[in-house]
């Protein structure tokens, strides 16, 4: 990434954090996390968190489909993240004590497409996570 990708990337890497800190649990209420690289990122209709015109109708399509059974989804995707980046931003700040002890708290993790894209074998990203 170049120094302005690394900026934004920086700069939505705080605002994902500040967003999970009003993760509340909330007994018998379901709960959706969706972490990833830009395939996540852009369900937010941005890219390194500056809107995304090829993305624009994708946060619609989050709340017909799956915000029918989650109402306030947490999007935490920043694209050209490789695994070891995804799994840095969960250990620094993405992921709440409170997520962590949430039993109704589905989680999905979408990891490795950029390892595989930057040449990284199968075993190699498998391995990674």
């Amino acid at each position: 990434p170049n120094e302005t990708q690394q900026k934004a990337w920086h700069s939505l890497h705080a605002r994902l954090s500040a967003e999970v800190m009003s993760y509340e649990a909330k007994s018998g209420v379901p709960q959706l996390v969706l972490v990833g690289d830009s395939i996540i990122e852009h369900l937010r209709g941005t890219s390194y968190g500056i809107v995304n015109p090829k993305a624009a109708s994708l946060p619609a399509v989050l709340a017909e489909t799956l915000g029918v059974r989650y109402p306030r989804p947490y999007v935490l995707g920043i694209s050209g993240d490789q695994t070891q980046h995804v799994l840095w931003r969960l250990a620094h700040g993405e992921l709440t004590a409170e997520m962590e002890k949430d039993p109704s708290l589905t989680l999905v993790l979408l990891v490795g497409t950029n390892n595989l894209g930057a040449g990284h074998l199968p075993e190699e990203t498998a391995a990674g996570i």
